[in-house]
């Protein structure tokens, strides 16, 4: 028995090459029973390769890959624990001559249930989906944004314990991702450990409990968005609004030993004597307490400047993947 019994998924060394091409080098990943879970990275650094092992889709070169606590072995191909997994392609091969319910079936078959069984079960996801009313409808006839409902349903008919979405929301129009996300998050609260591949990267880091960010095959960063802020960024970043006198802020906070590190991105300017001037928001470099920024807030009020706001600012998920990765391309 693995010693990872807390964790959906681990890995270890976890490597596939291709000839002499690594797509996935050395992988040490750990995913969480009922995460919520996103892996990011540019094209053609190894997510979906990830993915394929982890679905017992693809055999490993090396390494070791556990599953609900069972280790797998990458030798012997012993699978059996995949059945407890649901895979969802980046691409959905559409079977043309079959129903929506046909199609959900179909697979229920393959995957040994009953007639009765697969009649509620068919039902029951088609409602998930919110695809009920295209019950009889032809798969090739459906929109972009069903069709990738469907397949979602597709991969749930056997009710997996993890699911791996390749890329689910790629070309869907934004009403349709918003539904896709929505529906992420339903099958999240009903306690899947979910894996989703994207490069919509806004909306993984409102949905996602964690994140691991590769390239070219290899793990660069691997935890939540507010862990990567922390490595990433020691320095403790506050952005100041201020309504009136930005020039008098600037020279009364570096009177009192914080840092100005910029004018805001929002109509700011550095005048040509080295001072702000014209500028509503100032990002600072703040290393002191609640206590010590109360202090300086008093201060540049009892001076006359309107303070408006002062929030802490943390680097979204897109900032920290242009920071971490090195966006080179591979000879």
């Amino acid at each position: 028995m693995s010693p990872f019994t807390d964790m959906a998924i681990e890995t270890r060394g976890l490597s596939r090459t291709f000839g002499r091409t690594h797509a996935v080098r050395d992988l040490g990943l750990s995913v969480p029973r009922g995460a919520l879970f996103g892996l990011i990275g540019p094209n053609g650094a190894g997510k979906t390769t990830t993915l394929r092992m982890l679905a017992g889709l693809l055999r490993p070169s090396a390494g070791q890959i556990d599953l609900l606590g069972e280790p797998i072995s990458v030798r012997s191909g012993q699978y059996g624990v995949h059945r407890k997994v649901g895979y969802m392609p980046d691409f959905f091969g559409v079977y043309e001559d079959m129903l929506a319910w046909e199609y959900l079936d179909f697979f229920g078959r393959c995957h040994g249930l009953s007639a009765e069984r697969r009649a509620k079960v068919v039902r029951d996801l088609l409602g998930l989906v919110d695809l009920g009313s295209k019950r009889d409808e032809q798969v090739d006839h459906l929109s972009r944004g069903m069709k990738q409902r469907l397949c979602l349903a597709q991969s749930l008919v056997h009710d997996p314990e993890i699911l791996l979405l390749d890329e689910p929301a790629s070309g869907l129009d934004p009403r349709a991702r918003l539904e896709m996300r929505a529906l992420l998050r339903e099958l999240s609260a009903m306690g899947k450990t979910i894996v989703i591949s994207s490069h919509i990267l806004s909306e993984l880091s409102e949905m996602c409990d964690g994140v691991a960010i590769m390239e070219h095959g290899e793990l660069l960063e691997h935890g939540t968005v507010e862990d990567l802020n922390r490595r990433r960024r020691p320095r403790a970043m506050w952005r100041l609004t201020v309504a009136s006198d930005p020039a008098a802020a600037v020279v009364l906070l570096e009177a009192a030993g914080v840092e100005v590190v910029s004018p805001s991105e929002e109509g700011a300017a550095w005048g040509d004597d080295g001072v702000v001037d014209e500028v509503a928001s100032l990002m600072l470099a703040f290393e002191g307490d609640a206590r010590a920024r109360a202090a300086v807030v008093t201060q540049l009020v009892q001076a006359g400047v309107a303070v408006a706001d002062l929030r802490p600012v943390e680097g979204d998920l897109e900032d920290l993947f242009m920071e971490i990765t090195r966006g080179e391309q591979e000879a």
